[in-house]
């Protein structure tokens, strides 16, 4: 394990305690890294929450890999979550591993979902804190597992990102596009081409999609498959969060829904 993936897992696995940010902070700056000011302006904003901490993270960010930022940084801008941790989540992770998916037809994997799986690889979200929550305000989404991803993984498994994409693409999706309705065009069945499900919600009620392709690429979308195949469309799909990290920061877990 590399210096810096043992300074990401310290923080990760700390929900809610700033100091292994801040020992990282100080490790970076002993070697005049530019990523040290970033975790000190990140634990800032965290404190704070003010407008002028978010200018300032957002203003350290340029130049700074995307994928780092997302593992360290808490959602909405990040992944790292202060009020989650995971269960039944999948194997520990490197950039290597997931290159395999790189090589999936038409996928290209977000950097903040990239982040997600290194920092926890799916699993079943539980609050750290019945007291730690989305803040008051923020529309909740009840998610009852994110998929794990297991290299060289089994497509028949359920609950895992193989399985789950090999089910979407080959069995649900063509199922749906073949009793589309006639209004239907190209360009709206290519729109369903552009995701892969990431995790269930309600009890497997719905689905979360993340874009990974085209001008989707990044997008989050929560679809109803209980209303399959006369009145959805992607039109009606409910967009979330705005990104993968966006949605985390409106995550609880199906229990405490």
């Amino acid at each position: 394990m590399t210096d810096d993936e043992a300074f990401i897992r310290a923080v990760v696995d700390s929900p809610g305690d700033d100091t292994p940010r801040l020992v990282y902070a100080d490790w970076l700056d002993d070697h005049a890294d530019p990523r040290g000011p970033y975790l000190r302006a990140e634990v800032e904003l965290a404190r704070t929450g003010t407008v002028a901490c978010e200018k300032k993270l957002l203003s350290l960010a340029p130049g700074l890999d995307a994928i780092w930022r997302a593992r360290v940084t808490r959602p909405p801008f990040g992944v790292c979550c202060d009020y989650l941790y995971f269960t039944n989540s999948g194997p520990r992770l490197t950039r290597d591993d997931l290159s395999e998916i790189g090589r999936w037809k038409r996928v290209r994997l977000p950097d903040d979902y990239t982040a997600f799986l290194l920092n926890y690889n799916g699993g079943i979200p539980h609050l750290v804190s019945d007291y730690l929550r989305p803040p008051s305000g923020v529309v909740t989404i009840a998610v009852s597992q994110f998929y794990v991803f297991r290299p060289g993984g089994n497509p028949r498994e359920r609950g895992s990102l193989h399985g789950e994409v090999d089910r979407y693409w080959n069995k649900s999706l063509p199922g749906f596009l073949a009793s589309k309705p006639s209004r239907y065009s190209e360009s709206d069945v290519a729109w369903y081409h552009d995701f892969i499900p990431v995790a269930d919600t309600a009890d497997g009620v719905y689905s979360v999609l993340l874009g990974v392709y085209g001008e989707n690429r990044g997008r989050v979308q929560l679809i109803d498959w209980t209303v399959h195949p006369v009145s959805f469309s992607h039109v009606d799909s409910a967009q979330v969060g705005g990104s993968f990290a966006g949605l985390l920061a409106q995550v609880i877990p199906t229990s405490a829904a």
